[in-house]
């Protein structure tokens, strides 16, 4: 297994990590919500099970950041300080553990959106649902590249996902779920760019920037959804 991660141009070591912050923030907004409608209405799984799926994705992220953050500070140090020897003997003391932080990155983030996925398309069979997730944790794992078996698999979702909500809005026309839909599309369009940034550099900052945009907008549903639960009380 080949967990070689690719990054951005050194100005954008930081900026990143900040996008990356306010994603898992709107992710743990959204888990907070689904959770407050779940206890007032506990026949709602649904609601659970998207507390569970936004969880795993705003933990997801925050793996990322920690594993970023900590290869910019051993850069840091290595063109700052001259120490690299030291950092070097840091790094083989915790490359371990920046593999086990990239795992825990992909496998939570693939987890949360297969959730999610599995609550739109109402997969009711746990046995299918656990062997799923099993196949998800494994193609990381069996894959010659983690980064790019991640980052497809990640794509592949999001964009079902934004099809289903798509249609949804086009058999309801309702305006929600037309921008969740819309921002489902531009996270898959991060993922495609995150898949080809090892051919240039400076699309990590239109991987991340996209990924912003996407983030955004699920933030402004996110608004709209609590205005109308106001409105309905």
């Amino acid at each position: 297994m080949d967990i070689t991660t690719f990054f951005g141009p050194t100005w954008f070591a930081g900026p990143d990590l900040y996008i990356d912050l306010f994603s898992a923030l709107v992710l743990a907004f959204i888990a907070i919500t689904a959770w407050k409608f779940y206890k007032i209405n506990n026949s709602n799984k649904n609601q659970r099970n998207m507390f569970i799926a936004m969880t795993f994705l705003a933990a997801s992220l925050i793996f990322k950041v920690i594993t970023y953050f900590s290869v910019y500070l051993t850069q840091y140090k290595i063109n700052m300080f001259h120490i690299a020897d030291e950092v070097v003997y840091q790094l083989q003391a915790y490359n371990n553990f920046y593999v086990a932080l990239f795992l825990l990155y992909a496998i939570s983030g693939l987890i949360g959106l297969f959730i999610l996925f599995s609550i739109l398309v109402k997969l009711k069979h746990k046995s299918m649902f656990l062997f799923t997730v099993y196949l998800l944790v494994i193609s990381i794992f069996l894959s010659t590249s983690a980064y790019l078996s991640f980052h497809l698999t990640s794509f592949i979702l999001s964009i079902a996902i934004a099809i289903f909500y798509y249609k949804n809005y086009v058999k309801n026309k309702i305006e929600v779920t037309k921008l969740i839909s819309a921002s489902f599309f531009v996270l898959s369009l991060s993922q495609a760019v995150f898949l080809i940034i090892q051919l240039l550099s400076v699309l990590y900052v239109l991987a991340e920037l996209i990924q912003l945009i996407g983030y955004i907008l699920l933030l402004i549903s996110l608004t709209m959804v609590l205005n109308y639960a106001k409105k309905k009380r």
